[in-house]
């Protein structure tokens, strides 16, 4: 199951270390490849504005419910509802909870979706969308306030597990994903101006979001050398 403290990595992925990419050695959880739960900070803000959108509001709540309940499960034993999930049937023989991630990538993966149709289609526009915009920052704001607060706590897991870590302002782990919250709010912003270029460039970023985690992963040191002849 996911430690709360490691929630964090919804926004910050690489805060509990990577293999490569210059960022610290893994000190979180063990078996990260199943307790990783990263979409991306930049599908997450967008993600965030779908309640905003009338149209799309009315499918908005389903998955929204979804990605809280997956969160809630993830969890186990930190959660009422992951202990409920150990005594249901069927569910409770599943083991290693941390997988229900896979259920919050696709609720913020279409809520994200249903987000842009709206500022494409300039539902969510004008006023309403700097509102939008306004609270999902401030939202964002308070998480990394709550970062800073329970960054002792991080530090003393990484010194635990013998790794080193950069202080608050100077681990990028913390600054990247800040950086690319930045430019994708200004894209959303632009999106109802010149709909074609900042939707292809918001795209864009939120590749490079996900592959800011994902490239650096341990599949670059786990796959099979090419020498290695794999049998019909």
């Amino acid at each position: 199951s996911l430690p709360p403290i490691q929630l964090f990595m919804g926004a910050f992925p690489n805060l509990f270390g990577n293999v490569l990419g210059g960022f610290a050695a893994s000190f979180g959880a063990l078996s990260l490849t199943e307790l990783s739960f990263t979409a991306g900070i930049v599908a997450l803000a967008l993600a965030s504005l779908t309640p905003w959108s009338t149209p799309a509001r009315r499918h908005a709540w389903f998955w929204i419910a979804v990605a809280v309940l997956a969160v809630m499960y993830m969890t186990a034993d930190a959660t009422p509802l992951g202990r409920l999930g150990f005594h249901m049937p069927v569910l409770g023989s599943f083991r290693a909870s941390g997988r229900a991630g896979i259920l919050y990538i696709l609720a913020v993966a279409l809520l994200a979706a249903l987000a842009l149709g709206s500022l494409q289609r300039r539902e969510l526009a004008g006023a309403r969308l700097r509102r939008s915009l306004s609270v999902a920052l401030t939202a964002f704001a308070l998480i990394v306030c709550a970062l800073y607060f329970s960054y002792g706590s991080i530090v003393a897991r990484a010194q635990a597990a013998h790794v080193a870590i950069p202080d608050f302002l100077h681990n990028k782990a913390v600054w990247l994903p800040i950086l690319l919250l930045g430019l994708g709010v200004a894209l959303c912003a632009c999106i109802p101006r010149w709909p074609r270029i900042a939707s292809g460039l918001l795209v864009v970023l939120v590749a490079t979001d996900v592959a800011s985690f994902g490239w650096f992963y341990e599949w670059q040191r786990s796959t099979a050398p090419k020498t290695v002849e794999v049998a019909p």
